[in-house]
C-alpha cells in the first residue's frame, strides 16, 4: 500500500497556493443545540451562537465572508421531516457578510431545537 506525507503542497512555482479549478469547500459549518451551544459536532469558522428567540439561531463569523454566503440549513436531529404542516424543518432567516441566522419550524408553529448550517462562498 502506498502512503503520501507532506506539510506543504504548492503551486508549480513552488511558493503560490495550489488552485482548486471548479471546485469549493465549506467555509463555515456549524451545529448547536436548543440551548444555542456549539454540539459535539463542532464548527468551523463560527465564533459564537446567539440566541435569536424562539426558534432563531445566528451563526457568527470568526473571519466574514466577502458577499453574503450560500448554503444551507439542516433538519433538527431525530426530529420530524422535511414536509409542511406535519414535518420539521429549518430555514435561513438571514445571510450576511458577518453571520447565518436559521429558523425551525414544526408542525405550523416555530420551535427550538438543534439547528445546523453550511456556508460555501469567498472569505473577505
Amino acid at each position: 500500500m502506498s502512503e503520501i506525507r507532506t506539510n506543504t503542497i504548492s503551486a508549480a512555482n513552488g511558493t503560490d497556493p495550489v488552485t482548486l479549478t471548479k471546485q469549493s469547500a465549506a467555509k463555515a459549518y456549524g451545529d448547536c443545540d436548543a440551548a444555542g451551544s456549539i454540539t459535539s459536532s463542532g464548527s468551523l469558522n463560527v465564533s459564537s451562537v446567539t440566541d435569536n428567540g424562539t426558534s432563531g439561531k445566528q451563526f457568527n463569523y470568526t473571519s466574514n465572508f466577502a458577499n453574503p454566503a450560500l448554503g444551507g440549513a439542516g433538519q433538527a436531529k431525530g426530529i420530524g421531516s422535511f414536509s409542511h404542516g406535519g414535518g420539521a424543518f429549518i430555514f435561513c432567516n438571514s445571510s450576511t457578510t458577518a453571520h447565518y441566522s436559521v429558523q425551525y419550524y414544526n408542525a405550523l408553529a416555530y420551535a427550538d431545537t438543534t439547528a445546523q448550517f453550511l456556508a460555501l462562498g469567498d472569505l473577505a
